[in-house]
Formats: C-alpha cells, sequence, structure tokens
C-alpha cells in the first residue's frame, strides 16, 4: 500500500503541475475510487504505469533524450550552480525537471534543440529537482517542469509547465535575452508584383 500512496502522490504532482490534462486527473481520480473499493493493488499499479507512460514517464525514447548527455546542455547541481548561472558570462536557462516528471521528458527534445538553435546567445542547463532540493527550494520550484532564464546573476524570466518551440522563445525574447521574433509563426508575407 505505500508503494500506492508514492504513486498516487507522483501523479497528484504531475497532474497538479499540468492542468492542461483534466481527462487524466479523471482516469486518476476514478482509478484511486476503485483501489479503495477493493480493486486489487496489482491490477492498480498496472494501470498506475499505463497513466504514467502515457504522460512521458517509461517511455523509453523520452527517458533516454531526457539523460542523454548533451553537448549543447549542461548540467548544474546545487552546489555549482551559482558559479554555472549565477555567475556565467551569458544568460543562462535552466531546466528544473525529475526524471519522474512526463511533461519534462516530453519537453526534452525541445530544450535541446533550443540549446543547438541559440547556442551563441545563451546557455542552456538542466537542474533535477530530486537530486538538487537546495536550489529547487531558494529558488520555490513549486510545479515542473520550470524554465528560468538568469542574466547578470538575477532571475529575468520563469515559465512554468509544457510549452512548444515558440513559447520557450518568446520568454527568452521577452527577457531580452533573444533577438526579437527568433523563428516567426508565419513567414513574412511576400509583395504581390
Amino acid at each position: 500500500m505505500g508503494f500506492l500512496i508514492l504513486c498516487y502522490k507522483r501523479i497528484l504532482m504531475l497532474i497538479h503541475f499540468s492542468q492542461r490534462m483534466p481527462s487524466l486527473r479523471a482516469m486518476f481520480e476514478t482509478l484511486f475510487e476503485r483501489q479503495v473499493d477493493g480493486l486489487s493493488s496489482g491490477v492498480t499499479c498496472s494501470m498506475l504505469m499505463v497513466l504514467l507512460t502515457s504522460c512521458g514517464v517509461g517511455n523509453p525514447n523520452n527517458e533516454k533524450h531526457a539523460s542523454e548527455d548533451s553537448p549543447y546542455i549542461g548540467k548544474v547541481v546545487d552546489a555549482d550552480f551559482d558559479q554555472q548561472v549565477l555567475h556565467h558570462s551569458q544568460p543562462v536557462l535552466v531546466d528544473f525537471w525529475a526524471t519522474w516528471c512526463g511533461p519534462c521528458l516530453q519537453m526534452a527534445p525541445l530544450v535541446e534543440t533550443l540549446a543547438e538553435q541559440y547556442q551563441d546567445q545563451i546557455r542552456v542547463v538542466k537542474l533535477d529537482v530530486d537530486q538538487n532540493p537546495q536550489t529547487a527550494a531558494r529558488y520555490g520550484i513549486a510545479a515542473i517542469p520550470t524554465f528560468m532564464v538568469f542574466d547578470g546573476g538575477r532571475e529575468v524570466a520563469r515559465y512554468t509547465g509544457s510549452t512548444s518551440m515558440r513559447g520557450l522563445e518568446s520568454m527568452l525574447e521577452k527577457a531580452s535575452v533573444l533577438k526579437a521574433d527568433a523563428s516567426p509563426l508565419v513567414p513574412p508575407a511576400q509583395p504581390i508584383p
């Protein structure tokens, strides 16, 4: 039963972090009610794993991509956060994430692409909140994924939740870290001859 409570807490956190998933919330609440009504714990655990997989956790492609070493993304820990982020010469985008977080794993390929595309303008690093709770607490990280931009040692932008590549670029533009219109959604209109 302790494992089920841990799964329940993790799923509730996942659902809380991603309010865009009302159908998942309803499925989980129904599942948990059935557990209380006598559904076997084995069936409940199996169903929980299906729910987690549908969110990205357990998907080997997402987990593999999120945990690979990248030439474009640095990893920071509590001990070197100040040096690697606050005292860095370039603006720094910090991706606060965890290995169990489905939306974090789904964002990993976008973060990788962003880091590669803008490597000359911004440094991108990842911080695992489970392994580095002090920094997460220091910056009040209550939900993940959370993306924070630091420039000159201070926070200049923050976004929590899943987004698109354009959403990440927009956050960086608003923080004056990227040039405006980094990748326009619609190509400029061509003049009619």
